[in-house]
């Protein structure tokens, strides 16, 4: 199948821009292609190879997203998130917008909490690091990076026609 991975901050009005107009695409496409999220908060908390904190309280959303794919709930908990703007984000919002899809309580806040969550946070940051993400959304299908994201359909398009060509040799 054709990967795409998109590198976001949860706060990052390109980033709900983007992610809008992606999970539209996904929802008509088939099952050749997979969409993997990874956080990419620009603030310097979980972030420190930044310049500079861009977004007060990414680092806590980006933590929900982790422990939201832990519970079970990652879209639900990303498309909540991406449907509002946010100026500040706290812990709190995150339990709340948690509980809101389906996570239980006890097990968010201890999730929160954890160093599991916070090492596969760290992880995603370091990828985005090592594919050399200057800007949020960074697209990257079938490990190329975009440019733009305005590529998207054309870089997908183009991969399909190189797989089918590959699969007939």
């Amino acid at each position: 199948p054709i990967k795409v991975v998109e590198f976001a901050d949860f706060m990052c009005p390109g980033c709900q821009a983007a992610s809008v107009a992606l999970r539209g695409y996904f929802a008509q496409q088939g099952p050749d292609i997979n969409l993997t999220f990874k956080n990419f908060p620009l603030e310097q908390t979980c972030n420190p190879g930044i310049g500079r904190t861009v977004h007060n309280g990414a680092c806590d959303l980006a933590l929900g997203a982790i422990c939201a794919s832990e519970l079970g709930v990652f879209w639900p908990y990303h498309d909540r998130i991406f449907s509002r703007s946010w100026e500040v984000a706290t812990r709190q919002d995150v339990i709340d917008n948690g509980v809101a899809v389906g996570m239980n309580k006890a097990k968010l806040e201890a999730c929160l909490a954890s160093s599991d969550a916070k090492s596969k946070l760290a992880l995603q940051i370091k990828e985005a690091f090592e594919t050399v993400v200057e800007v949020t959304p960074t697209l990257v299908v079938n490990g190329k990076k975009l440019e733009a994201t305005n590529q998207f359909a054309n870089a997908v398009e183009t991969e399909r026609k190189r797989l089918a060509a590959a699969k007939t040799k």
